[in-house]
């Protein structure tokens, strides 16, 4: 059996030849934009920086404060989620948490933060001041698309 991520080729027995080849027609696809200047920027050099930071926080104590370590999953999830984000919305910053998740932030001034975190446990946190007294935070499940909350609190933070 031989198997390759989503942007690389596919084959596997239980699969039709037909199928195999429009998988790899949409992964050849994928790969040519993101080697594109769009590309690089939207998702290439995010998922750098994603990597990046796995790496230098996938161990215990990785800041010396008893931090967790970023798992795997909690990657995997975060690259799910960059993903997901809609072209519209610029690139967060990706930072460690000490617990283990990893946070993609916007920040637009004093009064307009906006925060997801993921753990790779198949739900989003969420903590946002969208303008002066307007402050939101919570959790929803997170499978295989955006949450709608998520969708609504990003148009708002970046409708102002």
């Amino acid at each position: 059996m031989n198997t390759m991520g989503a942007l690389g080729r596919y084959s596997h027995p239980g699969v039709s030849v037909d199928a195999q080849r429009i998988g790899n027609i949409l992964g050849d696809l994928a790969l040519h934009w993101i080697r594109s200047a769009t590309g690089q920027a939207r998702i290439a050099e995010p998922l750098a920086a994603l990597y990046q930071l796995y790496e230098r926080c996938q161990v215990e104590d990785w800041d010396g404060e008893d931090a967790e370590a970023i798992s795997f999953e909690a990657l995997i999830e975060a690259e799910k989620l960059l993903r997901l984000l809609p072209s519209s919305i610029p690139t967060p910053e990706f930072l460690p948490e000490p617990t283990g998740s990893i946070a993609f932030e916007w920040y637009r001034g004093r009064n307009h933060v906006y925060v997801l975190s993921t753990a790779g446990k198949k739900a989003i946190e969420f903590a946002g001041l969208l303008g002066h007294g307007n402050e939101i935070h919570g959790r929803t499940n997170f499978e295989d698309s955006l949450p709608p909350a998520i969708q609504a609190q990003l148009r708002e933070f970046f409708r102002q």
